[in-house]
């Protein structure tokens, strides 16, 4: 057998996003959740991924702690967050087209990071309102 030098950690649970796609028009809100299912858990993060790109960090909340950091481009202005004991939710208050992507929840643990399956955010430009609207003028 071989003497290997590293040990191999087995992180025990797993990431649930419940919904693979979320459709919304242009200026709604969406709310992305997250549960998990293992207490063995040091931070809770929010990763978003545009096709082509690599994953940005959205926010991260440490155990324990209701307070979020956001990084990068987001900021609290335009998403919020709300950790629970087993669960870690991002909302994204008024969505604009650049909303568009791929919305991963992550945590860690011992810096081994453990991603869900994602959740994809298509975005409608235009609402049913004027889409009814426009029908009835053209008719």
């Amino acid at each position: 057998p071989e003497n290997n030098a590293y040990s191999t950690f087995v992180l025990v649970g797993q990431i649930i996003q419940l919904d693979p796609v979320v459709s919304v028009h242009e200026g709604d809100p969406v709310v992305f959740s997250c549960f998990f299912t293992t207490k063995q858990l040091s931070m809770a993060l929010w990763y978003k991924q545009v096709t082509g790109e690599e994953p940005r960090l959205i926010t991260s909340s440490v155990l324990r702690s209701s307070k979020s950091q956001f990084y990068n481009e987001f900021d609290s202005n335009h998403f919020d967050v709300l950790r629970g004991t087993d669960s870690f939710n991002l909302t994204i208050v008024k969505t604009v087209q650049s909303d568009w992507g791929t919305y991963y929840c992550a945590f860690s643990f011992s810096n081994i990071i453990t991603f869900g399956n994602g959740t994809h955010l298509v975005i409608k430009g235009e609402s049913v309102h004027t889409t009814f609207i426009l029908m009835f003028l053209l008719r």
